[in-house]
């Protein structure tokens, strides 16, 4: 076969593999979208003006040696979730990472200031109860706009509870703990609103930016269930410049 047949049969197969990829996502369920559409439009303006804001402010004001910091304190905190759900989706040897993870960052690492597991290449992974239950065949359901918090699914946003019933800073009484979730969870929000400030400025471009935001969500979280379901290497979790999925973050509490 002539170099140049070779290269376009080559093209071809990779283009063909592609769009079926593609072909399988299917958009999400949205049997209340009238209902979510309001919601979204209510989180756009509350967006727009403190959010958004609140954002590159906090860029502009930070430096990325901190909010990494910060950052890195807040996912050592949902280790313990993490490894729950390893467990229960049956997968030891991401569980065994996770727990190598947070013994080195906890303790090399200043109580998770440093990520010196990825510095010593052992990446952290993503894990939840919503991921768990679809590894095990619950489908996601509808689609869910919710307040404040932003695109989810009925499994998704049923499971948060589970998620953060297994957060630490819960385990925090009085008002002291209030103080403690609502100021971690407060900055929590705000660096993951700048961290969501590249994706967002481009799907806002499209020419429904619901259904762009709502479609991003449900394919990211459709590649996490499948991630669960077949096990093997797992695929790293949200370095501090990737894009985060958005939506609620399981795990970290996010009020009083």
């Amino acid at each position: 076969m002539a170099p140049r047949a070779a290269l376009i049969l080559a093209a071809s197969l990779v283009a063909t593999q592609a769009g079926a990829v593609e072909d399988r996502f299917r958009p999400p369920a949205d049997p209340l979208q009238g209902l979510n559409r309001r919601v979204f439009g209510a989180n756009q303006v509350f967006d727009r003006h403190v959010m958004r804001p609140l954002a590159r402010a906090y860029v502009a004001v930070t430096p990325k040696p901190a909010r990494s910091g910060f950052r890195h304190v807040l996912l050592n905190l949902t280790s313990a979730d993490i490894f729950v759900n390893d467990a229960l989706q049956l997968h030891p040897t991401r569980a065994g990472i996770t727990l190598t993870r947070f013994a080195l960052n906890t303790t090399v690492g200043l109580g998770g200031l440093l990520d010196v597991g990825r510095s010593v290449g052992i990446a952290g992974h993503e894990a939840d109860f919503g991921q768990t239950l679809g590894r095990w065949g619950v489908g996601a359901g509808p689609h869910l706009e919710l307040p404040i918090l932003g695109p989810s699914d009925l499994r998704d946003a049923l499971s948060m509870g589970a998620d953060s019933a297994l957060d630490p800073l819960g385990r925090i009484d009085g008002s002291t703990g209030q103080a403690v979730r609502a100021s971690t969870g407060g900055v929590g929000m705000v660096d993951r609103r700048a961290r969501l400030l590249p994706l967002t400025d481009r799907l806002s471009k499209k020419p429904d930016y619901y259904v762009a935001l709502r479609d991003h969500y449900a394919r990211r979280r459709s590649a996490l269930v499948e991630e669960a379901r077949h096990g093997g290497p797992p695929a790293p979790a949200a370095d501090e410049d990737d894009e985060p999925t958005p939506g609620p973050m399981p795990g970290i509490t996010t009020g009083s």
